[in-house]
């Protein structure tokens, strides 16, 4: 009987040790697959630090959190570098730019274990591809297409892209829109995934709006001060309504800087013409905390953006994500991918493009229906949580990533 429990016990041990050192041998296996799982990642993209392309930062900046290594090369620095994220995350000492590689015969060693190019615009998908031929870079190639490339490009060339199109490894539109118009123009539906632009959902707090009491109504919209942004159709709006609403307010942030500021002086003359300094502030070109301060500050975002003839036309606005995250209601148009973010009479309204009837008649039933921006809000901030958080945008584009390279491989 002694013997006996003495075996039972023996046998427990046994199995509880075997257990244990099975798992110690699966723990180091999923370590190792991570680590093999590590990627290294090139960036291709135009200007870079660039304070205002939020979506690109979100992408850097999530990959690293998730252990992988990425570089980034450029064309040029732009304007506004020295911002929080870059420091936070040491943007410079992992960017090169096509000047330095062009002029060295050996390319730097972070760039000779690359196992994925990721090109942010389809404009610079030649130079990928003559990058890879030249430096002898065997990584698949996979392209970003995003406003002008998607569409511009075309009107000029309709076949602009034939080339890319046989080569890259697979295309990345950020919209639906962007997708069908790149098929009609040839690629391959097998080597496409739409991959949505994200943001920081965490950045922004939601904040129930309500009526103001005895307080100013406040518009607001976030975008570069481009004709395409059709911002002076929204001052003509305000101009029709501060009569009937004398304290409405609408406050403007955006890139007002270079080939921009022909717009702004457009802007200004309309906001003299109507009288609407008291209604209307310009704050031009903000960092990202401080047009966070007035997302949370204002009632209702609006973007007005439109097709000009041979013109841009959108994907997703990264502002657009940001408001409704915030949880503000939307006005905004009829225009690229904007539809596939904004969803009509839930989390705001749409409009035809230029068309300024409509868009007041939007913006009087919202001033008058207050009840609706708590309902308009809450969707909205939970829409872009879920489909636009750049958690799991990261993780989603991790995978994308691995895909590619498991068919490469195969």
């Amino acid at each position: 009987m002694h013997n006996k429990i003495n075996k039972k016990i023996f046998l427990i041990i046994s199995l509880l040790v075997n257990q244990l050192i099975g798992r110690s041998e699966e723990n180091k296996i999923n370590q190792t697959t991570q680590q093999q799982q590590s990627l290294n990642i090139l960036f291709v993209t135009s200007k870079f630090p660039h304070a205002t392309r939020v979506y690109t930062d979100n992408q850097i900046v999530g990959l690293l959190d998730k252990g992988h290594n990425v570089y980034i090369l450029a064309r040029e620095p732009a304007k506004y570098t020295d911002y929080p994220l870059a420091k936070q995350y040491n943007f410079l000492q992992r960017t090169y730019y096509f000047d330095q590689i062009e002029d060295r015969k050996k390319l730097p060693d972070a760039f000779k274990k690359i196992d994925i190019i990721c090109c942010q615009f389809a404009g610079l998908g030649e130079y990928c591809l003559q990058l890879k031929e030249e430096k002898k870079i065997d990584a698949p190639l996979v392209i970003f297409l995003r406003g002008a490339d998607a569409t511009k490009a075309f009107q000029r060339n309709p076949h602009c892209y034939d080339n890319l199109f046989k080569k890259a490894d697979l295309f990345l539109p950020v919209c639906e829109y962007f997708k069908k118009n790149i098929i009609k123009h040839g690629c391959d539906p097998k080597k496409i995934t739409v991959h949505h632009s994200a943001i920081d959902c965490n950045k922004f707090e939601y904040k129930q709006r309500m009526q103001p009491k005895r307080r100013a109504v406040r518009f607001i919209v976030v975008a570069t001060l481009s004709e395409r942004k059709g911002i002076r159709y929204l001052l003509y709006a305000v101009a029709r309504l501060k009569r009937r609403y004398p304290r409405i307010r609408l406050t403007i942030l955006g890139s007002d800087q270079g080939p921009r500021e022909k717009q702004k002086a457009v802007l200004l003359n309309i906001i003299k013409e109507f009288n609407l300094q008291k209604q209307v502030k310009l704050l031009g070109f903000q960092f990202h905390d401080r047009v966070v301060e007035e997302l949370h500050r204002a009632h209702i975002f609006t973007l007005t953006s439109y097709t000009r003839e041979k013109g841009i036309t959108e994907g997703i606005p990264n502002s657009l994500m940001e408001a409704m995250a915030t949880g503000m209601p939307i006005i905004a148009t009829y225009h690229g991918g904007i539809p596939e973010l904004v969803k009509e009479g839930k989390s705001g309204f749409l409009v035809p493009e230029q068309n300024v009837d409509e868009l007041v008649k939007r913006m009087i039933y919202l001033i008058n229906n207050p009840m609706l921006w708590e309902q308009m809000g809450k969707f909205g901030a939970e829409w872009v949580r879920k489909e636009h958080n750049k958690d799991i945008a990261v993780e989603q584009l991790i995978k994308i990533f691995l895909s590619v390279l498991k068919k490469k491989d195969s």
